[in-house]
């Protein structure tokens, strides 16, 4: 039970790195999108 309890732990906290780093991708990419548009 532990050992799958750690192993169910560490996927969660994968995908939340995984989601975080998604959402800064996007984050910045609007960004860039916002300074191409006021700049065109």
């Amino acid at each position: 039970m532990r050992f799958s309890n750690s192993l169910v732990l560490k996927s969660i906290k994968r995908s939340v790195i995984l989601i975080r780093r998604s959402m800064l991708d996007v984050r910045c990419s609007t960004f860039a999108f916002d300074l191409c548009s006021k700049l065109v």
